[in-house]
């Protein structure tokens, strides 16, 4: 009696995650032929020629268009698969969760050096820090080339931005 429940219920897990592997698999496989289709089309298109004549810069739009739908449908048919085993719910709410964590923490960091960086730009002598006027600071040294609210941006074979931030320990004016 308990053995025939026993294995009922293990034949339908083991049945459903059939399934869902099944659905997993040809997702990835029909996912793979539309990728290399569309790519095929795009190339036959030209539209990296058109968009390098348009735009005047070179991009890969063929590849990145045709991997984004594939990447696109491989989550589908993982929502799918998930969908099949009674979990797809749990899991996007889960996964919203986390997206939505991620990006509040970021946030956070980004505003706390935004404040930082404005913070030190309010003590840091500004009129000495003027345009044309080579600085030196720790191991970069170069002539100012733009002010910010934030930080500075120094020419030294290349242009660098200099948060205040960067500035708070002292620095030097050369000329």
């Amino acid at each position: 009696m308990i053995y025939q429940k026993v294995i009922s219920v293990l034949s339908n897990v083991f049945n459903k995650v059939l399934v869902a592997l099944f659905i997993l698999f040809f997702g990835f496989l029909i996912a793979k032929i539309i990728e290399k289709f569309v790519y095929f089309i795009l190339k036959e298109l030209r539209l990296n020629t058109f968009i390098k004549w348009g735009l005047g810069y070179r991009i890969d739009a063929e590849k990145l268009i045709s991997r984004n739908l594939y990447l696109v449908l491989f989550l589908l048919t993982i929502f799918l698969s998930l969908n099949s085993l009674g979990i797809a719910w749990y899991v996007l709410v889960v996964w919203i969760f986390f997206v939505l964590i991620v990006f509040a923490v970021s946030v956070l960091l980004d505003l706390k050096d935004s404040l930082l960086n404005f913070y030190h730009g309010t003590r840091i002598n500004k009129k000495r820090l003027r345009p044309g006027v080579v600085v030196e600071a720790k191991n970069i040294k170069g002539k100012v080339v733009k002010k910010t609210l934030f930080g500075i941006s120094i020419l030294y074979r290349e242009i660098h931005y200099v948060p205040y931030i960067f500035l708070k320990e002292g620095y030097k004016i050369i000329k």
